[in-house]
């Protein structure tokens, strides 16, 4: 377990590349 990364990025951590760009995606839509 890293400490350092689950303290900035405690979800990031678990997510493939494609979650993290949909969820990035969803979350840039959702802004604009």
């Amino acid at each position: 377990m890293n400490c350092h990364r689950s303290v900035h990025q405690p979800r990031l951590g678990r997510l493939t590349p494609i979650e993290f760009e949909a969820i990035m995606t969803e979350t840039a839509n959702q802004a604009a």
